[in-house]
């Protein structure tokens, strides 16, 4: 048996072993646990980094490449006595190099007050760029940034197929019609009227190869319809589930994950006592219309951004959460990034106080890389990108 003191030297022994071991913990990291998901950032671009001397500049859109090497980002600009443009720059992720840049002119003749980039996107590929103005669609080489086609449609939104070479457009005119074109070539392959049910405003979205279409119709259900791409044939229709009341309250968009699932998610605003339409994203089953998962967290919603990235086989959205007791002007309250694995229905990833976009741009503020290791936001005239650190849909863990 132990004398007390022989104890007593063996108790200080281990806890000087406890101690020297958790002293080599590496900083920003807990003992015994991996390192908590970040945002890491990597640059900023703004417009003092636009070559030349311009009397006006205002932030249109920005995108980042399926590779997450280079950003691009559009800006409209004029000089006195001349016509507003468009100016392109592509810069590398990390040193910041500017690589390329180009101008576009507005192709009408009639001096316009100004000429607006609504969005830019790069096709899956990742070898072509989209630019729509209130002129129509560019769509660019994204290596040189020079014009491969041009569609003079002046169109509501855009999307393209999974596979990268369809792409269908709502247009602006009345009745507003889609027309579906050959991305490769840039023809068009079809063009029919928007069905009098369909909100022409809201996201469409098309199948991996372009075949179908999903379409939203806000109101008592069905809200979602499914048709063909080339002919507007209906196919199906499917219930949401979510609340309607006040205008813009309800579904937002359905997209495609593959050609056998679909999400379908809710717009930002709330009814007249601050609640949401929705506390989950839903998972729908193609083929039978049944909900298949439904994506949610302890607070949910509204979720103003939804990314899918089939290429990793997970979804990141911003999650911008209040109370309905909240004053939801006055009081700010920090929004979050959660990124789900498309098999589970809890995030494996939480980032706390994700930067809530600011300033004025005319595309979105917020925009990921189609594997989502890179986010970007808009915010105080600045488009700030940021790698998704200790994120990884592969390597996570359920919370």
């Amino acid at each position: 048996m132990r004398s007390r003191p022989d104890f007593a030297r063996s108790l200080r022994s281990r806890m000087l072993l406890v101690a020297l071991t958790i002293s080599w913990v590496p900083m920003g990291e807990s003992f015994g646990s991996s390192p908590k998901p970040n945002l890491k950032e990597l640059m900023t671009i703004s417009s003092e980094d636009i070559p030349g001397d311009y009397d006006r500049l205002y932030t249109g859109a920005f995108a980042i490449a399926p590779d997450d090497r280079t950003v691009v980002a559009g800006f409209t600009v004029s000089q006195v006595e001349a016509k507003p443009s468009l100016w392109l720059g592509k810069w590398e992720v990390g040193s910041k190099r500017l690589l390329v840049q180009t101008t576009l002119q507005p192709a009408s003749k009639k001096t316009p007050i100004s000429f607006a980039l609504m969005a830019l996107q790069f096709a899956p590929s990742g070898k072509l760029l989209l630019a729509q103005t209130d002129e129509g669609i560019d769509i660019f080489d994204a290596g040189n940034l020079k014009i491969v086609h041009s569609i003079h449609i002046a169109s509501q939104n855009f999307t393209i197929s999974g596979d990268g070479h369809i792409l269908a457009l709502v247009s602006k005119q009345r009745p507003s019609l889609v027309h579906i074109i050959n991305l490769d070539s840039g023809e068009e392959m079809a063009s029919w009227v928007v069905p009098s049910q369909v909100r022409a405003f809201h996201p469409t979205s098309l199948s991996i190869r372009g075949a179908q279409m999903l379409m939203v119709s806000p109101g008592s259900p069905p809200d979602i319809l499914l048709v063909d791409s080339f002919s507007g044939k209906l196919l199906r229709t499917f219930a949401s589930g979510f609340s309607y009341g006040p205008p813009g309250y309800g579904l937002d968009k359905a997209q495609f994950i593959d050609d056998n699932q679909f999400l379908a998610s809710t717009d930002n605003n709330t009814n007249t006592s601050g609640h949401y339409a929705g506390q989950s994203i839903k998972i729908v089953d193609v083929h039978s219309g049944a909900i298949v998962r439904e994506l949610t967290y302890k607070h949910f919603g509204p979720t103003p951004y939804v990314f899918v990235s089939r290429q990793s086989g997970a979804l990141a959205m911003v999650n911008c959460w209040r109370s309905p007791s909240e004053n939801r002007v006055d009081v700010e309250k920090p929004a979050q990034l959660l990124v789900f694995r498309l098999d589970q229905t809890k995030p494996f990833c939480v980032i706390e106080h994700f930067p809530q976009a600011q300033g004025t741009i005319s595309g979105d503020p917020v925009q990921a890389s189609i594997d989502l290791n890179l986010i970007g936001v808009y915010l105080s005239d600045r488009i700030t990108v940021y790698e998704i650190a200790n994120c990884n849909p592969v390597a996570g863990s359920d919370h």
